[in-house]
């Protein structure tokens, strides 16, 4: 691995100095004498001013010309990940572990594509190997804890937030993975103690914001609060589709179904196939007469996840809103084959019963 030098005369150092247009300046200043090193710097530096395209230029170039150079299948690698392409990104991170097994920064990124992938078992293991390189590596033991809480295991989790708060307490994201823990196990006072604490340490951190005011929304019981701190987290993340879907769950808890259905629809404008999104959607709008529009976010649900029982459930209460009794007939026996398929034997009873009361009542 290319390691920054002070005697660098390819500014490879540049990028970590916060220059990284100046290294891209004198990394092509003389081609010629650039090495594989030189072009792995390079492609680093174009990632960090947004020239992705350029960045997977020098990347490629350097690893046909030298394919035992696994930094420039670290920095394939992070470039693949951060397009979403996490397959590829594990397979380039695979092939630089087996050109430099000690380089803790591939079993980071494998474990980073491993998270992408929902293989958290996997990247406890990947986040573990980094560690044992680099143990006083706190960022890396906060995602070995998330995957440990993903995976189904809350001590690993917790033992790894403690470990990071004893030896850097102005760790923020420990303090979110703590809070997670306690959370998980019902002490959700500590886990708003903790919330509110990474907030404290880190204003700018949209997550913290958001799982506070879920903590807020569902064990307070304070949806105006959690609308407050769903505000916050969507002005540092724009883009949160979480936020915007927890926002709207709030804001129907206290009634405001058309601030709702906006919060749904930017939801939703984010993640075309957000099931859950659509269903509230559809929720909301039947609650606010607006009985077609409703049908067609429970079509949508339909589409996209025919056996979910709900969305057939909600579709004929819309329907027999608008005296379409066969329809709503139409939708509940199809409920009712999809309870019955999965055993439920009590759901499939009464939607039955439904059934019988719409035919007896032509």
């Amino acid at each position: 691995m290319m390691g920054a030098r002070d005697d660098d005369p390819y500014g490879q150092v540049l990028p970590d100095r916060g220059d990284p247009q100046g290294a891209i300046d004198d990394l092509t200043r003389d081609p010629g004498k650039a090495d594989a090193d030189a072009h792995v710097a390079r492609g680093a530096a174009r990632g960090l001013v947004g020239d992705l395209a350029g960045n997977a230029h020098d990347d490629d170039r350097v690893i046909a010309s030298n394919p035992h150079c696994d930094g420039a299948y670290n920095g394939r690698g992070q470039l693949r990940q951060a397009e979403g392409d996490a397959l590829g990104a594990l397979a380039d991170y695979l092939q630089a572990r087996e050109l430099d097994p000690d380089d803790p920064a591939t079993h980071v990124g494998m474990g980073l594509a491993l998270d992408q992938l929902g293989d958290d078992a996997a990247a406890v293991d990947a986040y573990s190997e980094a560690l044992r390189l680099r143990p006083g590596d706190v960022a890396t033991r906060v995602r070995r804890g998330l995957a440990s809480y993903r995976a189904g295991d809350p001590g690993g989790a917790l033992s790894d937030a403690v470990t990071v708060i004893a030896r850097d307490p102005g760790y923020a994201r420990a303090y979110v993975l703590r809070a997670l823990v306690q959370w998980s196990t019902g002490d959700a006072e500590g886990c708003l103690d903790d919330l509110t604490q990474a907030i404290l340490l880190d204003p700018h951190d949209a997550a913290a914001y958001i799982e506070r005011g879920h903590v807020r929304a569902q064990y307070l019981r304070d949806d105006a609060g959690a609308i407050k701190d769903y505000t916050v987290a969507l002005r540092i993340d724009a883009d949160n589709i979480r936020a915007y879907y927890n926002r709207a769950l709030a804001h129907s808890a206290l009634g405001d179904e058309a601030a709702a259905v906006d919060d749904y629809s930017a939801a939703i404008e984010r993640d075309p196939v957000y099931v859950d999104a659509y269903l509230s959607r559809g929720i909301a709008r039947y609650n606010l007469g607006l009985i077609a529009e409703s049908i067609a976010d429970f079509d949508e649900v339909a589409i996209l996840a025919p056996e979910d029982t709900r969305s057939y459930i909600n579709r004929a209460t819309a329907r027999l809103a608008l005296g379409d009794r066969r329809g709503a007939i139409e939708d509940l026996r199809e409920a009712a084959r999809l309870h019955a398929y999965d055993g439920r034997t009590e759901d499939e009873r009464r939607v039955r019963a439904a059934i019988r009361a719409l035919a007896n009542s032509y």
